[in-house]
């Protein structure tokens, strides 16, 4: 294991203890043995390993081939499938079977084309599975993935929401690679509010079993030992947008 890389395994624990410590006592209550779990966005493979561990069928799929290969290496491809793919490529999810559950966490923000990826899902989801999809809503402080900036201006909320020309300047200050400035630049472009994501679940026929608006996400407990604490805002529609860093879904087909 020392062979690896020091971040990649971080990613790895922290995506493991979030299955193990908040999802497996956010979700219903499930015996997992022989059950279909998938997650889209399995980056280093920690959270479906979790799953793995509890008698799952498991799948991963990722779209970056250097963390789906990582995943492959440090987990064991003999465990669980791990597959480097787009889950709006049609032919690709045809592949799959039907699922129990589905994990997407903090990855909805990044697929320009939400719809599709979204009835995808549908299509992959058992008719009493569970979709779990989590991610930071458009308008809240850190959306732009900016905290990831090395350099001090990372700590700066909402800088993301500047015009796009403005917001590159930025950018260029924190003497970032044209590689990563164009990253920033495509999640600024394809983040998305929580009013438009609900409705994006209407037209993909899913709907809200359970919804849960963070202002200090359960993530922040294994980075930064802060306790998940909810928003109080959710009836206040524009605020609940602003001060909300992590909007948790559960959702359901639509029959």
């Amino acid at each position: 294991m020392s062979n690896f890389p020091e971040r990649r395994v971080k990613f790895y624990e922290e995506q493991y203890w979030y299955a193990k410590e908040f999802l497996s006592k956010h979700l219903p209550s499930l015996d997992y043995k022989n059950k279909n779990v998938l997650e889209v966005g399995s980056a280093e493979g920690g959270a479906i390993n979790y799953y793995f561990e509890q008698g799952a069928n498991c799948w991963g799929v990722e779209i970056s081939k250097g963390r789906n290969d990582f995943a492959i290496k440090y987990v064991n491809e003999e465990k669980i499938k791990f597959m480097e793919g787009d889950i709006c490529d049609d032919a690709f999810v045809k592949e799959l079977p039907q699922m129990d559950l589905i994990l997407i966490r903090d990855v909805i923000e990044h697929i320009p084309d939400k719809l599709a990826a979204l009835k995808n899902l549908n299509k992959l989801l058992k008719t009493d599975g569970i979709v779990f999809l989590s991610y930071p809503p458009k308008y809240s402080p850190y959306a732009g993935h900016q905290q990831n900036v090395k350099k001090r201006i990372g700590s700066l909320p909402f800088i993301h929401l500047l015009p796009k020309g403005l917001y590159k300047i930025f950018l260029k200050s924190a003497d970032l690679s044209e590689g990563k400035i164009s990253e920033f630049i495509q999640t600024r472009r394809d983040m998305i509010a929580i009013n438009k994501i609900e409705k994006l679940f209407i037209k993909a026929e899913l709907k809200i079993k359970q919804k849960d608006f963070f202002f200090i996400r359960p993530c922040f407990e294994k980075r930064f030992g802060w306790k998940p604490k909810k928003t109080i805002f959710n009836n206040l529609p524009i605020i609940k947008e602003v001060f909300t860093l992590g909007a948790l879904y559960q959702l359901g087909k639509n029959n």
